[in-house]
């Protein structure tokens, strides 16, 4: 690690038992002959869930977004699942973004202006639009929200005109 203008930055590499660089070294090794259990090494699998890059998400700052349309709407809602989720997380020492490229399943929720739910459902990755009939939702904003383990992704607000606006 390092300390410099009041922010840790910490830099690993992967080495090999030749202290090269790893790429893709994924059988047991053991680092220590003082250490008597098995060291897995972490390389992440090809097809695994996570990509770390240091440039993912960077290039495209439209990673992870909600696309919500017409809007306003009277009858029917559009909403564009993304392909990628995206986790931001934050605080006084250190932000980290984490990019979901395959991901099983998340909770879309809509919310009214007073915080009650009026939409709930679990969606897959395979779900790209999702289709929302509005026409029997009082007039007002909304608020369509994508969570994921936990962890809110992706949210978009919404209004919703019907009767006589």
């Amino acid at each position: 690690p390092q300390y410099s203008n009041n922010q840790w930055r910490t830099y690993a590499w992967k080495l090999n038992s030749d202290l090269n660089y790893d790429t893709l070294y994924n059988h047991p090794l053991i680092y220590d002959s003082l250490c008597p259990h098995v060291i897995k090494s972490d390389t992440i699998p090809l097809d695994c869930a996570v990509i770390v890059g240091i440039a993912d998400p960077a290039p495209n700052p439209g990673t992870g977004l909600l696309k919500v349309y017409p809007n306003p709407v009277r009858d029917i809602l559009h909403i564009e699942i993304p392909d990628q989720l995206k986790v931001s997380t934050k605080n006084q020492l250190f932000s980290l973004t984490t990019l979901y490229h395959q991901w099983g399943s998340a909770t879309l929720e809509v919310y009214g202006l007073f915080g009650n739910t009026v939409y709930t459902k679990e969606i897959h990755q395979t779900d790209k639009n999702i289709v929302i009939g509005v026409s029997d939702w009082p007039s007002g904003m909304y608020v369509v929200r994508l969570v994921y383990q936990g962890n809110l992704v992706a949210s978009e607000k919404v209004i919703v005109k019907n009767g006589a606006w």
